[in-house]
């Protein structure tokens, strides 16, 4: 087989393992598991969180989108819902 018809498995290994440690790094869970298994994870890595005041927060209601709810679909159910 031509190696040049597509990735070889090492490339295709390479990949998955560079996709998953930067999956793993976006949840402190998932840094401390890095952490755990050898890797260097930096504190930048963390994402910045901030607390949403309370009478914000007790004014914000969310309804859930129901399931199946397509976006191209169920467009203008979805705007309604937004309104």
């Amino acid at each position: 087989m031509n190696s040049e018809l597509g990735n070889t498995v090492e490339e295709i290994l390479e990949a998955h393992r560079i996709g998953q440690f930067e999956r793993l790094k976006t949840s402190h869970t998932g840094r401390e598991t890095l952490k755990r298994l050898g890797y260097r994870v930096h504190d930048t890595m963390q994402a910045t969180t901030h607390e949403i005041p309370d009478c914000i927060s007790r004014a914000l209601k969310v309804a859930p989108i129901p399931k199946k709810m397509n976006p191209t679909l169920h467009y203008g159910s979805r705007l309604d819902r937004c309104q």
